[in-house]
């Protein structure tokens, strides 16, 4: 459930496969539909926060050291995502929101980086 109570986020995974799909639902509307969001199984979406409308996912998708995106639920088709942290030479470990910040911990020369 998202922070702010308002979104389930469902993750589907297969098998030992990195790649899954989500799917959340807007808990504020009672009977509200499950929606399927992220369905291609093309990538590792993890997600990480939301302010209303935007949700942010750590991804490996066109990044295999992983990026941060966000997605409008409101226009989610991938011509309106926005890159917030791009992929870097150093590997995306971990991502967080703290304090409305996001902090980002990177693995570098075999130690964690934040």
């Amino acid at each position: 459930m998202t922070d702010d109570g308002r979104y389930l986020v469902i993750t589907a995974t297969q098998g030992t496969d990195p790649k899954n799909r989500v799917l959340y639902q807007d808990l504020q509307t009672p009977d509200s539909p499950v929606v399927e969001f992220l369905m291609d199984f093309d990538a590792d979406y993890t997600f990480i926060d939301n302010d209303w409308p935007l949700f942010w996912f750590r991804t490996n998708l066109k990044a295999p050291r992983a990026r941060v995106i966000a997605i409008d639920i409101t226009k989610p088709h991938r011509e309106n995502w926005k890159e917030i942290i791009p992929h870097a030479a150093e590997t995306l470990s971990y991502v967080a929101t703290v304090n409305n910040q996001i902090i980002a911990m990177y693995l570098t020369d075999a130690r964690s980086k934040l």
